[in-house]
């Protein structure tokens, strides 16, 4: 299948989340102080916005990849 034949296409912008590993027991009144510096952990990074997760929902349920 080509991209002329699709069933669903979806465009637009893709965007990169980023999530910071905090340390146990940190509350998040710690984080929200102005001028206040923080170490995080490693940092996951996945896909994300609405192209990218409007894609994978529909590849979940069940349309088929180009």
């Amino acid at each position: 299948m080509n991209s002329t034949n699709a069933e669903v296409m979806v465009a637009g912008l893709v965007c990169l989340d980023i999530f910071p590993t905090v340390p146990a027991g940190k509350a998040l009144s710690q984080f929200l102080l102005p001028g206040k510096l923080i170490e995080v952990g490693e940092a996951a990074v996945s896909t994300g916005g609405a192209v990218s997760n409007t894609g994978l929902a529909l590849h979940r349920l069940g349309s088929p990849l180009v």
